[in-house]
């Protein structure tokens, strides 16, 4: 099963965010959309973002998920 919210980052420049930081806006909006919080997930999916994606993404947002995945299959996505 999985609950599925949306949400955007910011568009435009972002100079005062990271790659990390603008995953955290998203999660953040796109779960509050959904009315969940972040100790409610329990699986990340995330694109590379340096070695370990979805480990840095789950470190990051301060969660331990059951099960990460950062398939990077040049085009393929979640």
């Amino acid at each position: 099963m999985f609950i599925a919210g949306v949400a955007e980052t910011p568009l435009g420049k972002v100079a005062d965010h990271t790659e990390l930081s603008m995953v955290a806006v998203a999660a953040r909006e796109a779960l509050a959309e959904a009315g969940m919080t972040l100790k409610d997930v329990d699986g990340v999916f995330a694109h590379r973002m340096g070695e370990e994606g979805s480990v840095q993404v789950g470190e990051y947002l301060g969660i331990q998920p059951r099960y990460a995945d950062s398939t990077d299959y040049g085009g393929a996505s979640f």
